[in-house]
């Protein structure tokens, strides 16, 4: 027998090392991997008896442009079937923590019950904290019939200096929304935009946009460029996609996290160079383009991609993920060179940017899939504006008539 330890970060995996009073990474029998946990649930090919997520709520998000947290795609009911083919015969997989709302535990024991089609096996602790343990897998099967019933809840304690059993059963599936792979907010109840995100983001934009037109010149208001604003828009909410893409695919580490960003950052200067090489002229087969591709990641939903063989995977998340990416970066490129204004389309396309971050919370409504609807939306706007600029008449400048000079009476006439 031999145990397998999947931590993300190796800095708390030393501490582990150093300081654990029993020191169990001196074992010979225990293996340590240093990866994010859904990650190693999908490439891992071994098969366990007891697979334990022990604690994983790190409240660490995993990068400032998504909402995203360390933990998000390891806690979702995609997860626990990942886990659930990883289990022997005979397995069990076991979840427990300190969850702070009765519903966030109602909500894990039911991703656990829907998985495995049974009532898990619910702990319940309180005291000094309030905690669960939830266990269900075929192993389950196995305990002699009565042992345990329905959950219930004893009286809670009212000694709080020692954590006692406060609840103890079968818990009873229900219809709360459970946590998947394209909505992962394991801290929201249900699909909603929490009024703490609405004050927020009304506070950012009453200063922003307070001291945009407080501050800038009433002309300059007047030649807003809403073409380079709805790319702006669109692109933002694109490349949070392509970030929750990889982060599913290939785990929610720093290095992946790097890599995206570096790869986002190649694409716009392979773009620049192309455009500058190519000097396109036609942008519209680039948008149409990135229209099929937009709607081809629309239709696929997130499971598909997760194919068992990485390099296909990373291969077809490259394709899905960064095409539209370097598409978007080739119009963005053309459309900035076209620019009559430099620094008042650069300025639109950056407030484009901030509501596009904003937007990005939407997925708390929809889901990361849906998200891609109003990129299309938006960057159907901005072709419409390209084309409504491309096909306006231009505005002669006034020729000034010259003044013919009258000849003056030749001296003596």
């Amino acid at each position: 027998q031999d145990v397998t330890a999947v931590e993300i970060d190796p800095m708390i995996q030393n501490l582990g090392y150093q300081h654990h009073p029993d020191h169990p990474y001196s074992d010979p029998r225990v293996h340590v991997v240093i990866n994010d946990g859904r990650a190693f649930l999908q490439n891992t090919t071994q098969k366990f008896d007891l697979i334990i997520f022990a604690l994983p709520d790190s409240l660490t998000l995993t990068s400032s442009n998504t909402s995203l947290r360390l933990e998000s795609f390891l806690l979702t009911q995609d997860s626990i079937n990942a886990a659930r083919s990883k289990l022997s015969s005979n397995g069990m997989v076991v979840l427990y923590n300190y969850y702070r709302e009765p519903w966030l535990m109602e909500k894990i024991a039911n991703m656990a019950g829907h998985t495995f089609n049974q009532e898990p096996l619910v702990s319940t602790y309180g005291g000094w904290g309030r905690a669960a343990v939830i266990m269900d897998g075929p192993r389950l099967r196995e305990l002699p019939a009565g042992q345990f019933g329905p959950y219930h809840e004893d009286k809670a304690p009212t000694d709080n200096t020692r954590l006692r059993v406060i609840g103890e059963g079968y818990y009873p599936l229900t219809n709360i929304t459970l946590a998947t792979d394209d909505w992962p907010f394991l801290y929201l109840r249900e699909h909603s935009f929490p009024l703490i995100y609405l004050a927020g983001l009304a506070m950012i934009a009453i200063f922003a946009f307070g001291g945009i037109f407080s501050i800038a010149p009433r002309g300059t208001l007047r030649r807003f460029d809403w073409h380079m604003f709805f790319l702006g828009v669109a692109f933002m909410l694109l490349e949070v996609k392509s970030l929750t893409t990889f982060a599913l695919l290939f785990g929610s580490t720093w290095l992946v996290n790097s890599l995206v960003f570096f790869a986002i950052l190649c694409s716009v200067l392979l773009a620049i160079i192309v455009n500058r090489w190519l000097s396109i002229k036609r942008i519209m087969p680039f948008y149409l383009l990135l229209f099929a591709i937009l709607v081809l990641n629309l239709s696929l939903p997130p499971e598909t991609l997760l194919i068992s063989n990485p390099v296909a995977r990373y291969l077809l998340a490259s394709f899905l993920a960064f095409t539209p990416v370097f598409l978007a970066n080739l119009i963005f490129a053309n459309s900035f060179r076209d620019s009559e204004t430099a620094d008042i389309a650069f300025a639109s396309n950056l407030i484009g940017i901030m509501v596009g971050g904003g937007l990005e919370y939407l997925s708390m409504l929809t889901g990361y899939r849906l998200l891609l609807i109003p990129v299309i939306v938006f960057y159907a706007c901005a072709l419409l504006l390209r084309r409504r600029r491309g096909s306006a008449p231009e505005v002669s400048a006034p020729i000034d008539t010259p003044i013919a000079a009258t000849p003056s009476p030749a001296a003596g006439d």
